[in-house]
């Protein structure tokens, strides 16, 4: 069953003559249901992601940036080998991994020294 497809009869009077009155809700019942309707949306949150402010401050601490694994000369070829990613997060991301394998090194770089472009 879809969200759209359940239906809750309301009345004023339960105890009023007809099939539906006895099964439906009351003005204040029926309040009470949708409050909670809006507090179960709300508990299942968003599918959007976002930083909250919360987060913020530990955003650079818990994320990592790439870094030389080793001793990585001026011209060597950046690969799995020679790069690894570590906190906290001061330089490129690793998900521009990718992005750095293969290219050239365009100076010097010491043991757990950030990458640059």
């Amino acid at each position: 069953m879809s969200r759209g497809d359940w239906r809750k009869h309301f009345t004023l009077d339960r105890n009023a003559v007809g099939p539906d009155h006895s099964a439906s809700l009351e003005p204040e019942s029926f309040r009470r249901m949708v409050d909670g309707i809006r507090n179960v949306e709300k508990a299942l949150g968003s599918r959007d992601k976002f930083v909250t402010p919360s987060e913020e401050g530990n955003r650079k601490i818990v994320r990592r940036s790439i870094v030389s694994a080793r001793e990585i000369k001026k011209g060597e070829t950046f690969t799995e080998k020679n790069i690894a990613c570590k906190r906290p997060a001061n330089g490129i991301s690793p998900m521009h991994w990718g992005d750095l394998i293969g290219r050239q090194a365009e100076r010097d770089y010491r043991p757990e020294e950030l990458i640059d472009l």
